[in-house]
């Protein structure tokens, strides 16, 4: 035979024997780290906390219902319209100017910033970042925006019609009115009251085009007085230890917990934001191990913001993360507060160094130097936290953080996946929006999932999209595609979030309205645990049928009736296990080149999907059988063919731990006479069979 046929002929051994698969060691919320060590743990199955110890309005407006003039907060965006001359005021050239009142539509000049000083007080930040004020000097008192920092004569007034909150006065620091005196000058000595008509020039109509409700808005529109009292009954009440035996009880293994840069500082941190949030998280870690719970730590908000959402703690909006090397610094110091407080908890599973940080405005060079700090910070206190670097968001490659993150241990890049947020999902069908999962995100998961690289995390998805009128069977099939694809993930998933007013973006309310198929993996579950479990599905689930179903009858599944398989020879090896080979002479992996299509290669020092087999069983034959000797610690397959060809020679001292294979009935055990501390094996018809590599026996079917 020819060596072109000879490899043809081993190829298609051994793809006969296995195919590519998807990954399994390294997978499971645990890579490969020793020869054999396999992490038992299963996959992340997570939820975020999201809107507890970092507030977010959307997931709980009620939080903001007592704040006064409470859309007026922190970050508001306004324009302002004179009633007399009909047009906009706006900060000419952006700032830096004056402000004048001669624009007929409004933009990025014509809108500004609150800044809130009090429920009445604020100041006005423009497009610049400048702050609008009044001008001293000769003549009328012009209003500018040139200050980088507000001060007093920044700080105005707003008042506001009893009768109709929208038109508004300006109040100046003097006591006096801004008012449009002309289109090209907006002055602050307006010093009649002169009613709220049109004919009025120091009245405006106010219109709100954007509002923020994060952790800032909140105490910072409470109040130093208020505030706290309001934050601690929310962090007390929202999420309980209930919530964490509920989601045990549910399937789920790990919650995702958001926090802000000032829980550093905890009981003390800079206003406006309160104590507090300490002690809850320090609450989460011993509900969560009472529950066999693992906790990811997530700095969601970071010094600055890094994203200029809601959610990072801005105040107006603006991301200043990364601008300067303080904010990186500052946020490094809340990884080794963080990292320092919680390593010797054995159910910390993860620190997410940031969250979303968002391209250009954070560059790619600045995030890399962070994530290396923050890497090294967790690793002073502890080797076995994974430490998780998030993505950034915007046009980016999706593997950018590859050659940083690739050669370290214990590494997840986080990346979050919505049917939202973007005009391409504005008319898409269910069906549609389902087969955007199954083709682009599979597409875009299985880009960043390599044998070499860092473990991926799906750390936020939801049930939720633009679908008008879907069904909850609908919103059923959008969920189970999602937990299908993102279930690839080699860290796991986190889905977003436990508790929301807005229901599909509630796994609570998912799973106590029966659109989730709930999981029962609680060790140690009583019987009066297993009947309180299946009582509450049935009041959830109570139609009108009443069924149970044949499961195992006509359809065989092993796991309802084990002992059918009892009688199978190598009954292990039987079609769809999921295999991974080890030469032992070269000590690297089989692996099938490009996933497929190409040669088998064995020069990978660890195993994932390209590495991965699926066994297919054939009808024995003359040409071949392959049986297998169980060792102290592995399964040892020999294999030679009739014709003499090794696929790879037998290594004596491992062979030496073989077994015999007599009396198997279906081959025949005897010394070799090149190696007589091995095993060989022929099959009926006398085919030497004797072939000696590392099958690591990872998942049956």
């Amino acid at each position: 035979m020819k060596i072109g046929a000879k490899f043809a002929f081993l190829c298609s051994l051994l793809v006969g024997i296995c195919c590519i698969q998807s990954l399994i060691i390294g997978c499971q919320a645990g890579r490969v780290v020793s020869k054999l060590s396999i992490n038992p743990v299963l996959k992340v199955k997570a939820v975020n906390l999201g809107g507890w110890l970092l507030t977010e309005g959307w997931i709980k407006p009620s939080l903001f219902d007592g704040i006064p003039n409470k859309d007026l907060l922190d970050g508001t965006q306004i324009q302002l319209k004179s009633v007399t001359i009909g047009k906009y005021v706006c900060a000419e050239n952006g700032g830096g100017n004056i402000l004048v009142a001669n624009r007929i539509s409004a933009s990025g000049w014509e809108t500004f910033k609150l800044w809130r000083i009090d429920e009445n007080t604020f100041n006005f930040r423009v497009f610049s970042n400048q702050f609008a004020g009044v001008q001293a000097g000769g003549g009328s008192p012009t209003v500018v925006t040139v200050a980088s920092t507000p001060g007093a004569s920044e700080t105005f007034k707003i008042v506001r019609n009893p009768n109709d909150k929208n038109r508004v006065r300006i109040q100046a620091p003097s006591g006096l009115f801004l008012q449009a005196k002309t289109q090209d000058q907006v002055t602050a000595d307006y010093a009649g009251d002169g009613g709220w008509g049109d004919d009025n020039p120091s009245v405006f109509v106010m219109t709100i085009v954007a509002t923020l409700q994060g952790e800032f808005q909140v105490t910072n529109g409470y109040g130093p007085d208020k505030a706290p009292e309001v934050m601690r009954e929310h962090w007390n009440t929202f999420i309980v230890e209930d919530d964490f035996r509920f989601i045990s009880q549910n399937g789920l293994n790990a919650v995702r917990i958001p926090v802000g840069w000032w829980i550093a500082s905890d009981p003390t941190p800079p206003k406006p934001f309160v104590g507090g949030s300490l002690q809850a998280l320090d609450n989460a870690f011993t509900w969560a191990q009472k529950y066999g719970i693992q906790v990811i730590v997530d700095l969601h908000a970071a010094p600055g913001s890094q994203n200029g959402n809601e959610h990072s703690g801005t105040r107006d909006g603006s991301l200043e993360w990364g601008k300067t090397d303080a904010t990186v610094q500052q946020s490094v110091a809340v990884i080794d507060f963080l990292a320092s407080r919680y390593a010797q908890k054995s159910n910390l599973l993860a620190i997410e160094l940031i969250n979303e940080p968002v391209a250009p405005a954070v560059t790619l060079d600045t995030l890399k130097s962070y994530y290396q700090q923050g890497y090294d910070t967790v690793r002073k206190y502890s080797s076995s936290a994974y430490v998780i670097m998030s993505n950034r968001l915007g046009p980016i490659d999706a593997r950018e953080l590859f050659p940083l993150a690739s050669g370290k241990q214990l590494t997840v890049v986080d990346v979050h996946y919505y049917n939202l947020f973007s005009s391409i999902f504005d008319n898409m069908s269910v069906q549609q929006n389902i087969d955007f999962i199954n083709n682009n995100r599979s597409s875009d998961l299985g880009y960043i999932t390599t044998s070499d690289g860092p473990l991926t995390f799906v750390g936020e998805w939801v049930a939720e999209w633009q679908v008008n009128g879907a069904t909850k069977e609908d919103f059923q099939n959008f969920a189970n595609a999602q937990l299908q694809v993102y279930g690839r993930a080699t860290f796991g998933w986190a889905y977003w979030t436990y508790k929301n007013v807005n229901n599909h973006w509630s796994l609570q309310w998912m799973i106590q309205n029966g659109e989730w198929v709930a999981e029962w993996e609680v060790n140690g579950a009583t019987k009066v645990d297993y009947i309180n479990f299946a009582n509450a599905q049935l009041q959830v689930y109570g139609f009108k049928v009443k069924a149970v179903n044949l499961g195992g009858w006509l359809v065989t599944e092993g796991w309802i009736k084990p002992s059918l398989f009892d009688g199978i020879p190598n009954k292990e090896l039987l079609d769809g296990t999921q295999i991974q080979l080890k030469s032992v002479t070269i000590g690297n992996y089989v692996c099938a080149e490009n996933g497929g299509g190409s040669i088998l290669v064995a020069n990978r020092t660890s195993a994932s999907g390209w590495e991965t087999f699926k066994t297919e069983l054939i009808k024995f034959s003359s040409v071949i059988r392959a049986r297998y000797m169980k060792s102290l610690r592995f399964y040892k397959l020999l294999l030679q063919t009739k014709e003499g060809i090794w696929v790879q020679a037998s290594n004596p001292k491992r062979a030496a731990q073989a077994t015999s294979l007599a009396g198997r009935g279906v081959c025949r055990a005897q010394s070799s006479e090149h190696h007589s501390s091995a095993r060989n094996c022929w099959a009926n018809d006398g085919t030497l069979i004797r072939f000696a590599i590392d099958i690591f026996i990872t998942s049956f079917s």
